[in-house]
């Protein structure tokens, strides 16, 4: 009975260290490299936050890629934990920054009707 509850104690530890086990991930975009530090109880919007600070691209104009994960990357409420991913990751974006986005607003010239021609 004392070894099942001391196994079981150990067992919490474990599932805590993993949980708050630090990994740096490296983000390539832009022809550039950005470092972003994350625990794997963090969010993948948490991590879309944190890359944001770095990059100031907002998170919803993210798109994060990684082989055989990319189609979870979407999902901000699951946890990194929940991915396996690596210590020293390199992943990469796609998205671009709110000021750049360009909208041509083209002065339209009036509107002729066809009809009235005739």
């Amino acid at each position: 009975m004392a070894s099942e509850s001391s196994s079981s104690a150990a067992a919490v530890p474990e599932t805590s260290s993993v949980m708050e086990e630090e990994l740096t991930l490296m983000i390539k975009w832009s022809n550039k490299e950005y470092i972003v530090r994350v625990y794997g109880d963090d969010t993948m919007g948490e991590l879309k936050w944190r890359f944001c600070e770095a990059s100031k691209v907002l998170p919803k104009r993210q798109k994060l890629l990684y082989p055989k994960v990319s189609s979870k990357l979407s999902d901000n409420s699951l946890l990194l934990s929940q991915f396996l991913l690596k210590a020293s990751l390199k992943m990469t974006m796609i998205g671009i920054i709110k000021d750049e986005i360009i909208v041509d607003q083209v002065d339209s010239p009036e509107i002729i009707d066809d009809f009235e021609l005739m």
